[in-house]
């Protein structure tokens, strides 16, 4: 308990005297606020199909992941799978995504492709009415 108080006695004279707060953040080998903005703003790139932002936080990675949908070179994790409605326009526009965007046309699970338009538009109302997104 000495211990503890002796330290807490130490802070609070180091926390007393008179710091320029500013010129010790300029001593700082990062800058709190650069820090802060790299962090927040997250990755700037967007889906070459649908510009949706890439989710991923880290800098410097180089597999980009969006949730609502799969384009060819975007990874999608098992409990990021994309929503029916968004299986089923891939599915659906799956030619005419890969022309439109000189691709090769991506491999769609079969699953993927007995999805009905009924089941993509409820996926669609629980998606959004719900709050999901």
């Amino acid at each position: 308990m000495e211990l503890l108080a002796a330290m807490r006695l130490d802070l609070a004279q180091e926390f007393s005297q008179n710091v320029d707060v500013t010129q010790l953040l300029q001593c700082l080998p990062i800058q709190p606020q650069d820090y802060l903005f790299n962090r927040l703003r997250g990755c700037d790139k967007h889906c070459p199909l649908c510009g949706a932002p890439c989710e991923v936080e880290e800098m410097g990675h180089t597999v980009h992941k969006a949730m609502l949908h799969r384009p060819k070179d975007w990874s999608i994790s098992p409990e990021q799978m994309p929503s029916a409605y968004w299986r089923y326009v891939l599915v659906r526009f799956n030619e005419k995504f890969a022309e439109k965007y000189e691709r090769e046309p991506a491999k769609i699970p079969d699953k993927w492709k007995m999805i009905t338009v009924e089941e993509a538009r409820d996926s669609l109302n629980d998606a959004f009415l719900s709050g999901q997104y």
